[in-house]
């Protein structure tokens, strides 16, 4: 799910909502600072409809996007940047690290790896599932990631509507009572939305 922090099953609805998060671009300005330069070779894994890879194609890198998280058919030495952006991949579970074994073997010598994911503590953690049952799920997770070598920045996001009327209808239409909820505490319309980048060599 390499494009949007959600799923939803009506298409237009997905588009609609989706060109309404992160107009600022904040997230692929922060992709291209850590590694996603004119000229180097990246992956985008779990790439669905293909905006994020048209995303960092134009800022000149040579991108490929691969429909799940495995690797197993790629090239050794193929990569300089691996994104994953709001995939299944927890860094708590057995495979983790294993699956980061299979990164580095198509990353070059000084490849980064960077994982696009939720922070969590912010409005829109309301409608979007948390990372992990228990206890302060985001913490454990960022734990995690940090235990695997990974360092964080986190953006503060928007999701910007034209109206708080806009925000409601398609809050609703998205997500429901959570959605509706939501709306109704919104003062401006829009949705704080905070997202973390896990980045570290390969």
């Amino acid at each position: 799910m390499a494009d949007l922090p959600f799923r939803l099953a009506d298409p237009d609805l997905r588009a609609r909502l989706g060109a309404r998060v992160d107009r600022e671009g904040k997230v692929v300005a922060a992709l291209a600072e850590l590694g996603v330069t004119p000229g180097r070779d990246v992956i985008v894994l779990e790439a669905d409809d293909g905006a994020l890879v048209g995303r960092l194609e134009a800022l000149g890198a040579r991108v490929v996007g691969v429909p799940s998280l495995d690797v197993g058919n790629l090239p050794s030495d193929s990569a300089d940047v691996v994104v994953a952006a709001w995939t299944a991949l927890e860094p708590a579970s057995p495979d983790a690290s294993g699956w980061i074994e299979g990164i580095s073997r198509v990353a070059r010598p000084g490849a980064r790896l960077l994982i696009v994911t939720d922070y969590g503590r912010d409005e829109a953690a309301a409608v979007l599932p948390a990372p992990a049952a228990g206890p302060e799920p985001y913490r454990r997770r960022d734990a995690a990631f940090l235990a695997l070598g990974f360092k964080i920045r986190v953006l503060h996001c928007w999701w910007s509507f034209a109206s708080l009327e806009e925000a409601g209808e398609m809050l609703r239409s998205a997500f429901g009572g959570a959605g509706a909820a939501l709306a109704a505490g919104l003062k401006r319309p829009r949705v704080g939305h905070k997202v973390a980048i896990y980045h570290r060599d390969l």
